[in-house]
């Protein structure tokens, strides 16, 4: 539906309600699956620091988390500028190059992941994370961007 939505001409308040229509199918989806009494599956002891039968520090866990967010917030400052860098040495508009290049960079922790999905031979969840998030990535942040541009043409 949503390739279709994409294809074909349609009435952008149409578009706008088939979009929505997804994303409701897509959380009642959600919604089931967790629902359905699957076990989840355990983080990899790995993947953590601390063994499980200790929990973490809370100073540990405030520290994460605050380091995670100064490294976003420097992150997609570095992100941005490089965005503009690049339009403008393209020559093309900064909300087209970014609409290019920003579920690319968000969805790289989820490549990740399907790589490591792949690697303990759970190439189904590798293949279902990968789609779902270029879905997502392809239907809802353009919603916003494109709301914005038809504001002026709903009022005539």
């Amino acid at each position: 539906m949503a390739a279709a939505v994409g294809v074909l001409e349609l009435l952008y308040p149409l578009k706008v309600a088939l979009a929505l229509l997804l994303i409701v199918a897509y959380a009642l989806y959600v919604r089931r699956t967790l629902h359905s009494g699957a076990a989840l599956e355990e983080v990899p002891e790995r993947l953590t620091l601390w063994r499980r039968s200790s929990a973490p520090p809370s100073w540990a866990v405030v520290c994460q988390a605050l380091l995670a967010l100064a490294l976003i917030v420097v992150g997609a400052q570095i992100f941005v500028d490089a965005v503009e860098h690049t339009a403008e040495v393209a020559g093309l508009p900064a909300g087209l190059v970014a609409l290019v290049l920003a579920p690319l960079a968000t969805e790289l922790p989820e490549k990740i992941k399907s790589v490591i999905w792949v690697r303990d031979a759970k190439d189904t969840l590798a293949l279902g994370n990968i789609t779902g998030a270029m879905v997502f990535q392809s239907t809802v942040p353009v919603l916003p961007s494109a709301c914005c541009s038809h504001v002026g043409s709903w009022s005539r």
